[in-house]
């Protein structure tokens, strides 16, 4: 009996320590299992965070183009700029060209208004003129024409 009892105790001992080791090993299951629970998570994370990676690459290349874009843009502003500032410089040297030309102009007619003046003058001989019978009413015809340097010249006859 006391065999019996030591065996039962020995029984009851060894359940004891299966079921012990059963709830060891049940925990170690459900530790494994949130493990790899977490290992998914942290895949999912590295998968997500691998995307973020590529939508930065993405968006700093975007980023780099826009700015030689920019940079591309500004050059061609600063080309018209200069294309201007030389236009304005060609403008203004044209406009003193041409107010020298008005001023030669305003010259000549001065002069043309002068040789206008003379030429509407009677020769002084002209100016107690008789008449004669069958010439009319004056004794001279004047003829006008140009002589050798463009000046114009009158002939009584």
């Amino acid at each position: 009996m006391w065999r019996q009892e030591e065996e039962l105790r020995d029984q009851e001992k060894l359940r004891k320590h299966e079921e012990k080791t059963w709830r060891q090993e049940q925990r170690l299951r459900d530790q494994e299992k949130e493990l790899r629970k977490q290992e998914k998570q942290m895949l999912k994370q590295k998968e997500q965070m691998a995307e973020q990676e590529e939508q930065m690459q993405k968006q700093e290349e975007q980023v780099r183009k826009q700015e030689e874009q920019v940079r591309k843009q500004e050059e061609q502003m600063w080309k018209q700029e200069e294309q201007m500032r030389k236009q304005e410089e060609q403008m203004r040297k044209q406009e003193k060209q041409m107010g020298e030309q008005e001023e030669q102009m305003r010259k000549r007619e001065e002069q043309m208004r002068k040789r206008e003046e003379q030429i509407t003058q009677l020769p002084p001989g002209m100016k107690n003129t008789q008449e004669h019978p069958g010439l009319g009413s004056t004794s001279c015809i004047l003829f006008f024409y140009r002589g050798d340097k463009k000046k114009i010249k009158i002939i009584n006859i």
